[in-house]
């Protein structure tokens, strides 16, 4: 058997973030959930019938605080056969990573749409929780930093690293400047009620996918968000919207193509509190995502098919620091 971890593992494959777009960008996931400017303010139409604005992108400003903390969980396998994958996972194959993450975060710099061009991370934590390791020690300092299209995160003017990116990136969405938001994505441009439900922009997301390497056609998306209800948050009032997701025949793009992936689906939901009051930022996020994708193996002279899983869970909280 080849070491398909190195070939194909959680560190190769592109990552769906479609669990991740509705906070592009920080550069840290936390960014589009900054305060907002509306003149509404409240965000409801009252009655016994109320309706509640539907802002998800929410403007930050430079100097503001924000303290998150974040669980992320991700799994990666490979299993014997397509037909009966539960009970035949391949031995050695699967990667089982967690992270918990806590910091407070300032805005340095943002850019013309109100998300973050610049911010400083002070960690709390930064660790794998089951062997209680430290990635990045607590009390650190990270500056995190868009230079173009690129992302630099550094500690004392060094970059943190690969591996302390990819699991920065497990734990924080680090998205492109100018990506869609997620207003464009899964928002409502008229005021909704608990229980209405409206689609999500096909072609945004296709476009999405497309720039974190999957490749999906507009007709093989289906997917909605609806305002599922309303709960006190805090000290405040929020709503609560889940939006779902569902890709089909979805392929990986040529440059990932380190075995043979054939067509595969993706799937995630993403639930979100926030503030009736639009002026104040999001409260929380948990978001879930699973791709499956049909892989072929050469083992030898033999070549033979087979499955592949990834998982995705992060939950997250927010808080606008005074």
């Amino acid at each position: 058997m080849p070491d398909l971890r190195a070939r194909m593992g959680w560190t190769i494959l592109p990552r769906m973030k479609l669990e991740m777009v509705l906070f592009a960008t920080l550069p840290l996931a936390l960014i589009a959930c900054g305060g907002a400017s509306s003149e509404s303010g409240s965000g409801t139409t009252p009655g016994a019938d109320a309706q509640y604005e539907i802002v998800i992108h929410r403007p930050v400003a430079a100097g503001q605080r924000f303290r998150v903390e974040v669980e992320a969980h991700e799994i990666v396998q490979a299993f014997e056969t397509a037909e009966n994958p539960e009970e035949m996972v391949i031995e050695g194959f699967t990667e089982n990573t967690q992270v918990a993450f806590a910091a407070t975060i300032e805005i340095v710099e943002v850019d013309d749409e109100g998300r973050a061009a610049r911010a400083e991370v002070e960690v709390e934590r930064f660790a794998i929780p089951s062997s209680g390791e430290e990635i990045v020690p607590a009390g650190t300092r990270m500056v995190a930093g868009w230079e173009g299209e690129t992302l630099r995160v550094e500690v004392d003017g060094e970059d943190i690293g690969e591996e302390g990116m990819e699991l920065l990136e497990l734990a924080f969405p680090l998205e492109r400047p100018g990506s869609a938001l997620g207003d464009e994505l899964f928002g409502a441009t008229t005021p909704k009620a608990v229980g209405d439900v409206w689609e999500l922009r096909k072609d945004i997301v296709a476009d999405d996918l497309g720039e974190d390497g999957y490749t999906a056609a507009e007709t093989n998306l289906t997917g909605q968000t609806g305002l599922v209800g309303t709960n006190a948050c805090g000290d405040t009032e929020c709503i609560v919207l889940e939006a779902t997701i569902r890709a089909e025949q979805v392929a990986i793009a040529e440059e990932w193509q380190l075995v043979d992936f054939e067509a595969g689906e993706l799937e995630a939901v993403v639930r979100l509190q926030l503030p009736m009051d639009t002026n104040l930022p999001a409260v929380s996020e948990e978001a879930t995502t699973v791709g499956r994708f049909i892989i072929q193996i050469q083992e030898g002279d033999e070549t033979r098919e087979t499955l592949a899983s990834i998982s995705r869970m992060r939950n997250a909280t927010y808080r606008l620091l005074d």
